[in-house]
């Protein structure tokens, strides 16, 4: 398997995420106080507000570094004990298939499960790596609630499950111990009717080329309908792809599994990515050598009515 076979799969690889409470409104809730009902996804996992980490690696030449940090602050929440403000939950490792990614935390015995506990206002740094050769894959990282201990409202709603953290997660391409490049992207606090139509602008030009990874955290195969347009908004082509659950796929636009042989010059465009379900997640990186570059991606409800 060449470098590059990982595809994206690893030189795109994740990547500094990090996402925020003015970010994370819970579409979960219908109202302050009520819930809609819960959305299980892959291995029993609740959906809806978990954070879904689209892309990491770890090996020889790959290390990623979590911190997580409490949103919960004692002199701006007096209302609450520090227990209500503790923070449990777990993160899970995945590799494109869905099966599980065992990777190292701190240096210690590999795990592809790793438990968290943050108290108020704290903070932790993991550095997740693995020996051997170069893995990627994906990762939910899930904060316990069971829905009886709110925070108090945030823009008219209650602040619940992962309302309360933040993670930064900083993906590293070394070679000969030498850093080369450091890239990131914010990642995906899952809200329902958001992200059946994502956004990805692309670009093929000298050394530069797009990648783009898309993951299933639901508990059935959905399709994904990949369309490729040019600057002016003109459809150049169409790819569907089948999704099972818990499996990702990483690459280039360029390559077979996406748009190869369509690019034979210079492109600015953009793919629209739609799914025929709940629970893909999409991201994109540029990489011109081996220089990696975070790219916004938008989410939408279902816009294109494909499905």
């Amino acid at each position: 398997m060449t470098r590059f076979c990982y595809g994206f799969a690893v030189a795109f690889c994740l990547l500094s995420a990090m996402t925020s409470v003015a970010d994370a409104q819970g579409p979960s809730m219908m109202g302050p106080g009520m819930y809609m009902p819960t959305m299980p996804g892959y291995q029993g996992h609740e959906l809806v507000e978990n954070m879904v980490v689209p892309q990491f690696a770890v090996g020889d030449h790959y290390i990623t570094s979590m911190v997580l940090l409490n949103m919960g602050n004692m002199a701006q929440m007096p209302w609450l004990t520090p227990q209500a403000l503790q923070l449990t939950g777990e993160i899970y490792f995945y590799h494109p298939d869905g099966t599980p990614l065992r990777v190292s935390i701190n240096g210690a015995s590999s795990v592809s499960t790793h438990p968290f506990t943050l108290a108020a206002s704290g903070s932790v740094s993991l550095e997740v790596t693995a020996s051997g050769g170069d893995s990627a894959g994906w990762a939910l990282i899930k904060v316990d609630d069971d829905g009886t201990n709110s925070w108090g409202m945030m823009n008219g709603q209650q602040m619940m499950r992962a309302n309360r953290i933040m993670a930064t997660v900083d993906y590293n391409y070394k070679q000969a111990g030498q850093l080369i490049s450091r890239a990131g992207v914010i990642p995906s606090l899952y809200e329902m009717q958001r992200y059946f139509t994502s956004l990805v602008p692309v670009q093929v030009q000298d050394e530069i080329r797009t990648g783009m990874a898309i993951v299933n955290t639901s508990t059935q195969t959905v399709t994904v309908q990949l369309t490729l347009s040019n600057a002016g908004g003109e459809t150049i082509a169409t790819r569907q792809l089948m999704l099972p659950a818990g499996n990702q796929i990483a690459r280039f636009i360029d390559e077979a599994e996406f748009f190869g042989g369509m690019f034979t010059g210079p492109f600015h465009g953009f793919v629209q990515i739609d799914t025929s379900s709940e629970g893909v997640v999409a991201m994109g990186m540029l990489m011109t050598g081996e220089i990696m570059t975070s790219i916004t991606t938008q989410h939408y409800g279902p816009v294109s009515m494909m499905f």
